[in-house]
């Protein structure tokens, strides 16, 4: 660097430049540790990044005033008005409507996005926002009830321990047997993304990140004595998985690979280890992709091949956040 400036071989349009500061060079100088860490491109190809970064930047730069302290800030407001006009007004329903009114009745526009960070519950870091609605799907259940329902024959004796495990021993007595609200599903919100309910999401703990399978999300019910701070939350009943492979043990995939976590009784039988979260430790919702073996089973649907197999990739390709998070924190 230092024979570069003086010799004066760094030069802009007015002349030498006395310092270093090159983004593109940087940049440059950081393929060399991104590839072996990160490992392939997102589909395998450059073209979807270098087409938005004319579309995301380089065009709206052209619409600011090209002042050098204000232009990002121009850029997102920028952006953020034609995300809000392709909201309310969908250019594909636009068009239909003006060649072919008479088959508009047939379609339907996309579902509204609404921004959970206003009003719904937000994470320790405020990264992230859930939502569930107000009204429960079933209210006022017993956890006798709920584990014939799901067909968590072990919910019951996860209950109680839970209970006992979060307040006071004292106290746990006048819990274990309170009714439960239950809801099919919520909705995950990062700052870059809606995600609705996916059965799978990924929960982090204080040691490692846990890979677990939604079963039940519920609430223990308002009636009777007011609950404690611990108690007084939205909770999830998961099912576990293990890490059995990494993306580095199969480079013509690069997933990492899981299966169910099971535990034997003291009856011998065989059950999948489930646990209760808070709601708000969900990190991440994921994708499972199902290892069929040599031969997939034919009567297996979509609606049912994560219910037939146990063991699984986990699909890091899909979206650009979860590919980045793994791949700089996991691997």
């Amino acid at each position: 660097k230092h024979a570069i400036l003086h010799a004066e071989a760094h030069w802009g349009s007015s002349g030498p430049i006395e310092h270093f500061t090159i983004p593109k060079l940087k940049l440059l100088a950081s393929f060399a540790r991104a590839i072996p860490q990160l490992g392939s491109i997102i589909q395998f190809t450059a073209d979807v990044s270098e087409h938005m970064l004319i579309t995301q930047c380089k065009n709206p730069f052209e619409r600011t005033s090209h002042q050098c302290a204000t232009f990002t800030q121009q850029v997102v407001r920028l952006l953020d008005r034609e995300e809000t006009a392709l909201v309310d007004m969908d250019p594909m329903l636009g068009w239909i409507m003006h060649v072919a009114p008479e088959e508009l009745s047939c379609l339907h526009g996309p579902r509204p996005v609404r921004n959970h960070f206003l009003k719904g519950l937000l994470s320790e870091d405020s990264r992230i926002a859930f939502h569930i609605t107000v009204s429960s799907d079933h209210t006022n259940k017993t956890p006798p009830f709920l584990a014939q329902l799901y067909q968590l024959l072990d919910f019951p004796q996860k209950f109680h321990s839970f209970i006992k495990g979060s307040v006071n021993p004292a106290l746990a007595t006048r819990f274990q047997n309170r009714l439960l609200n239950v809801w099919n599903k919520f909705r995950l919100q990062l700052h870059s993304t809606l995600r609705p309910c996916l059965y799978l999401c990924i929960h982090a703990s204080a040691l490692d990140a846990i890979v677990a399978q939604v079963r039940m999300v519920f609430s223990l019910s308002k009636k009777g004595p007011p609950l404690p701070p611990e108690l007084d939350q939205v909770f999830l009943y998961v099912q576990l998985f293990e890490v059995i492979g990494r993306p580095q043990d199969d480079v013509g995939v690069m997933m990492f690979r899981i299966r169910r976590r099971f535990a034997t009784g003291p009856d011998g039988a065989r059950a999948q280890v489930g646990m209760i979260i808070p709601l708000l430790d969900i990190t991440h919702a994921i994708e499972l992709i199902p290892i069929y073996g040599d031969r997939a089973d034919r009567a297996v649907t979509s609606s049912t091949s994560l219910e037939r197999y146990d063991t699984f990739y986990l699909n890091n390709f899909s979206d650009k956040e979860w590919y980045h998070t793994l791949h700089t924190e996991f691997m």
